[in-house]
């Protein structure tokens, strides 16, 4: 989702059930409706914003019931106010659809906001350096959480180094 959230061609039912002929128009406007889109159906790629984008992205990541959801910089072109409320979107769907969500992203404040756990890689490509466990106190997430901000200055403080073993 890094860099096209939407293909080109086709409306954006067509882009949410991309690869997957024969899957329900109502199971799409449901899934379309869950991401803030509903009565969009008619509307072409070229007509959404950046965050509308986004969300058929994340619709069409649902269609296939995954269990694991891959997510590749998902926020880094859109504005502040729409990156706060798709990441508000992520954790209700993730909630209601009991998904594990694998994200990818260079912003340590959106890691530590929706990651139950962040791992930082180093130099090597694909080698962990770091593995952190993210406290939420009592299942609530909040921006300015003290714990929060202590682990991060915690994480800028230390230099990634060596692979962990």
């Amino acid at each position: 989702m890094q860099r096209r959230a939407c293909f080109r061609g086709g409306r954006v039912p067509g882009n949410v059930v991309f690869g997957r002929p024969g899957t329900a128009g109502a199971e799409t406007a449901a899934l379309l409706a869950e991401v803030g889109l509903g009565g969009m159906g008619d509307y072409l790629p070229r007509q959404l914003s950046g965050g509308q984008a986004q969300r058929v992205a994340i619709a069409r990541g649902l269609v296939t019931q995954p269990r694991v959801l891959l997510l590749d910089e998902p926020f880094s072109a859109v504005d502040a106010l729409t990156r706060v409320r798709l990441q508000d979107l992520l954790l209700r769907i993730a909630r209601r659809h009991r998904l594990t969500v694998l994200m990818v992203t260079h912003d340590l404040d959106k890691a530590l906001f929706l990651g139950d756990r962040v791992i930082l890689l180093g130099s090597e490509p694909g080698a962990a350096c770091r593995d952190y466990r993210v406290p939420h106190p009592a299942g609530m997430r909040r921006r300015a959480a003290p714990a929060l901000g202590a682990l991060k200055a915690h994480l800028l403080d230390r230099p990634v180094a060596v692979p962990v073993q």
